[in-house]
């Protein structure tokens, strides 16, 4: 695992910081760069030959990585980090963002609540059930305090494509003080390898430390 990234503020009171592993790379969410920056992130470090011979795959990624970087950008996405590879002849995708997220007024706060409603909805969800790809959890965050921590595949249909399955974990980490949530989604189509990927999210997240912001900071 690298060493923490820039601390980037999350909301007026905090400020926060995830470490990535060196392999993991970022782009600028900005229309006039991403789309561009994305390839050359996602292709950087691949000999010609396997640039050639992994043409399609690499299609898709960068088609992929730019759908979720546009969406990102729509959200106000404070922070968005990929991952490519091609292993014996296997394209491995994943994508990590972090969005802020003000509760409404009339919402409730409370995190044990909040988690209840996401293990009701994985519980009616045959896919992956009795595995780590269906989990929700309330757990304590080494730098980051309380967190709810759920983990599921979602079926995506794609206009003109079959449906994807993407495993995903999501971890929620309050602002104390505040209305607001710090959300870290990470996501993968490589399902069939959801296990080692979750464990992999599971570093990535736990890494997540929260800094006040003082008044002269």
């Amino acid at each position: 695992m690298s060493q923490p990234q820039r601390k980037q503020r999350a909301s007026e009171a905090y400020r926060f910081s995830v470490a990535y592993p060196a392999s993991w790379w970022s782009v600028d969410l900005h229309p006039a760069v991403r789309d561009a920056e994305i390839r050359k992130r996602l292709l950087d470090g691949m000999s010609d030959r396997d640039q050639a011979r992994h043409a399609g795959d690499i299609r898709e990624a960068v088609r992929a990585a730019r759908k979720w970087a546009t969406a990102c950008y729509e959200q106000g996405a404070l922070q968005f980090f990929g991952f490519f590879d091609v292993v014996d002849d296997i394209p491995l995708t994943a994508l990590t963002m972090v969005l802020r997220y003000v509760v409404p007024e009339d919402e409730e706060l409370d995190l044990s609540e909040l988690m209840v409603g996401f293990a009701m909805h994985n519980a009616g969800v045959p896919l992956g059930k009795g595995t780590a790809a269906n989990r929700t959890e309330i757990l304590d965050l080494p730098n980051a305090g309380p967190a709810g921590r759920f983990t599921a595949i979602h079926e995506v249909e794609t206009e003109g494509l079959e449906t994807t399955r993407f495993s995903v974990m999501n971890t929620i980490v309050p602002l104390a003080g505040t209305r607001e949530t710090l959300i870290v989604t990470s996501l993968t189509p490589n399902v069939d390898f959801a296990d080692p990927f979750l464990a992999l999210f599971e570093q990535i997240h736990d890494t997540l430390a929260l800094e006040k912001v003082t008044a002269d900071a």
